[in-house]
């Protein structure tokens, strides 16, 4: 699937004010990832960065929650209805409905989650160990743990 290069730009750019985790920049990677979108309504990855953005809003107790939640689970469901293969798509709507406390459907969507896939997005294992830390399980890790683990040493 080929993507908008301006589309493709925006995502990049929404993503690294995302990762700044402050206010402003919450809010600048929904800038960017809406106008990401507009370039491009087919990437899958524009809608996977505006869950994020709108969960994190939330999460900080900058939003009301309900309503985050909710645009954050409509953008995660439309990546992931335009890109059934984003594991990245899976695991925001997964993390979005763990802090919305949603657990019908939280386990099939980490399970959906083609974790060889996105190895490098170490966020989505960190969500996953939430997770099994909010059910008690915390002997379990991610299936590509020790695959992870391999290559590291």
């Amino acid at each position: 699937m080929s993507v908008n290069p301006q589309a493709y730009e925006l995502y990049l750019r929404g993503r690294h004010f995302w990762y700044r985790r402050t206010e402003e920049g919450i809010r600048k990677s929904i800038d960017c990832f809406e106008e990401a979108r507009r370039y491009d309504p087919s990437f899958a990855a524009a809608y996977d960065g505006i869950c994020d953005a709108h969960t994190m809003l939330a999460c900080r107790g900058i939003t009301p929650a309900v309503e985050s939640f909710h645009k954050a689970k409509t953008a995660a469901r439309q990546a992931v209805r335009i890109e059934p293969e984003l594991g990245e798509g899976y695991a925001s709507l997964a993390h979005v409905r763990l802090h919305d406390w949603d657990w019908v459907g939280l386990e099939s969507d980490f399970g959906a989650v083609r974790w060889s896939w996105i190895l490098g997005y170490a966020i989505a294992h960190y969500w996953y160990a939430e997770y099994l830390m909010a059910m008690g399980r915390t002997g379990k890790r991610s299936p590509e743990c020790n695959t992870v683990g391999s290559w590291i040493r």
